[in-house]
């Protein structure tokens, strides 16, 4: 009679560790199929639905960059050091020591790109099912139709330039204001440029529905320097669904600070989205206010 009880008892735990391994095995799939079924179509909405699809040309896109060879021989020869032109790059580790090595002579990524593609792909390859694409700018010069997100301004990303001169962009540019020589993130009804503080940095999402396919969506994630670059792409990877819920399909423009050295400190300090010129003109204090007025050349 022990026996048959103890058989019997053995035999409900293990139907009970089974019946509990099956259940949350199902638990997790039915989330897994939940997430899928509530995000899929926000992402495809906000991303461009191309950009769910692995047989698109949706892609991000790095601003590569290449070293200046000819500057770089006229340098060795002008300073007499002619290693300068073989060996261009240096390695310095914390203990002092370090050299000189020949490294990449172009296709050269930084380092905020490559967290900045860390960051896109955490946001896009779960729903995606797949790492996210990616090329440099020059690979994809010649392509339009597609979902884009740009890393990087027009000093470096050909694409991006392309996409900040739109005219569908009427709120901000990068680079020389057309009103000073003063160079960063500028309102373009007016040329004032956004410079970074001591303390803070500066980053810009651009968003704009493409202009041949409202199902496509082109994005820049720029700013005045690394940290400002780095920073939006973090923002957009980590706060896109609140930026869906917030804009819709609409194209918008959101302009960041940052904390130098931590791109998780990115922050809106202001956005703009379906603005005529002349109300940009009429809401510039306002946005002035919130990021530091920037002294107007005349």
């Amino acid at each position: 009679m022990n026996i048959l009880f103890s058989g019997f008892t053995s035999g409900n735990v293990l139907s009970s560790i089974i019946a509990a391994i099956i259940i949350f095995i199902c638990c997790h799939v039915a989330k897994y199929c939940l997430y899928l079924f509530t995000w899929r179509r926000p992402f495809a909405h906000f991303f461009g639905k191309d950009m769910l699809d692995k047989n698109e040309n949706a892609c991000v896109v790095l601003d590569t960059y290449m070293l200046d060879r000819q500057r770089l021989e006229t340098a060795a020869k002008a300073s007499g050091d002619l290693e300068l032109a073989t060996f261009p790059y240096k390695k310095q580790f914390p203990d002092g020591t370090g050299w000189s090595f020949t490294g990449a002579w172009q296709d050269v990524l930084g380092y905020c790109t490559c967290r900045a593609l860390l960051y896109l792909n955490k946001a896009i390859a779960p729903l995606r099912k797949t790492i996210v694409p990616f090329q440099c700018d020059e690979k994809v010069w010649g392509l339009w139709g597609p979902s884009l997100i740009c890393v990087g301004g027009p000093a470096a990303n050909s694409k991006s330039k392309k996409i900040l001169d739109l005219p569908e962009n009427k709120w901000y540019g990068i680079g020389k204001s057309p009103e000073s020589n003063k160079r960063g993130i500028y309102l373009k009804s007016i040329g004032n440029v956004i410079e970074d503080e001591p303390s803070r940095r500066y980053g810009l999402i651009l968003k704009l529905r493409h202009p041949d396919d409202p199902n496509h969506s082109l994005i820049v994630c720029t700013g005045n320097g690394e940290w400002g670059t780095s920073g939006a792409c973090w923002y957009l990877s980590e706060k896109w669904r609140k930026l869906y819920h917030k804009f819709g399909t609409k194209s918008f423009a959101l302009l960041l600070e940052v904390d130098p050295e931590c791109d998780a400190s990115a922050r809106e300090v202001e956005f703009m989205t379906i603005f005529s010129r002349q109300s940009l003109q009429e809401n510039y204090e306002a946005i002035s206010t919130s990021v530091g007025k920037p002294h107007r050349q005349k």
